[in-house]
């Protein structure tokens, strides 16, 4: 069973998707002058964390949940009943501060008599991403909040939704066991082992991403589904945003080693054509 002790890095593993999650950027770009038929151009909103709709950030933040929620689940079973609690405690006080990624926006500074009718969200301080051009000025930054509101909301609702699913956790905490495992003794939703390390199976993944055997081209959805249904030899839980990582860079060691395993898989199909 998990000591008490290990909760914090326990917690810092659980948390570091959402906390890359919630670490917001808008990308955005400035037309020339005279392009949009004004003087003086507006910039043009072209991502929010890499998504270039708000249907598509919902997918995001839903798949960010339900790994986290995953997590959270797996750890539950491995705690006494007295333990769950505390460590569900701890993960809800954490988890109050993506609440503040969210602020009202005041309609004096939206010049728009439509805001006055119903209360508007926008990110708090989020980060900007002009790509080659110049750093946003204010009102530049006020404009790209004003027109995010929509991804803003996403992100409130998600956030709302999840405190729920975790006080609800805290009623159900006592009967875990029985809720999250079949009568053969395996908990619900196991991952799938590979005897391979995080590197390994990132630049196993980058190698089937490049030769288009993906039928997802979003590098940061391919991460979050590869880390919900697979554990490494050494880690039970993979975090996506470490897999994203050895994805990105693969070492030319972690390549060869990937090679020689695609080298052992070519071995196998021939022998497996022979004895047919």
């Amino acid at each position: 069973m998990m000591p008490i002790d290990a909760f914090p890095h326990l917690l810092n593993v659980l948390f570091s998707d959402l906390n890359a999650g919630s670490s917001i950027v808008i990308s955005y770009k400035m037309p020339s002058a005279g392009e949009n038929g004004r003087e003086k151009p507006f910039p043009m909103l072209t991502r929010v964390n890499g998504c270039s709709s708000v249907a598509a950030f919902a997918d995001y933040l839903l798949s960010v949940k339900a790994s986290f929620m995953a997590g959270v689940t797996d750890m539950l079973t491995d705690l006494e009943p007295p333990s769950r609690h505390l460590f569900l405690s701890q993960v809800i006080s954490r988890c109050h501060r993506f609440a503040f990624r969210i602020v009202p926006l005041h309609p004096d500074e939206l010049r728009s008599p439509a805001a006055c009718m119903h209360t508007h969200y926008g990110f708090y301080h989020p980060g900007f991403d002009p790509g080659d051009g110049p750093l946003p000025d204010h009102k530049t930054k006020q404009y790209l909040i004003w027109h995010t509101r929509n991804f803003a909301n996403m992100w409130r609702i998600s956030a709302m939704t999840l405190f729920a699913e975790l006080k609800g956790l805290c009623c159900l905490a006592e009967f875990f066991p029985v809720l999250t495992r079949c009568n053969d003794g395996k908990p619900v939703g196991e991952k799938i082992p590979v005897n391979f390390t995080v590197s390994e199976l990132g630049a196993l993944i980058r190698v089937m991403y490049e030769a288009n055997m993906l039928g997802i081209e979003n590098k940061e959805k391919i991460c979050r589904l590869v880390v919900g249904s697979f554990s490494t030899s050494r880690q039970k839980m993979i975090s996506a945003g470490s897999l994203k990582n050895q994805f990105d860079a693969p070492t030319p060691e972690i390549l060869d080693r990937v090679y020689a395993m695609f080298g052992k898989m070519m071995h196998k199909s021939q022998k497996l054509k022979n004895f047919d």
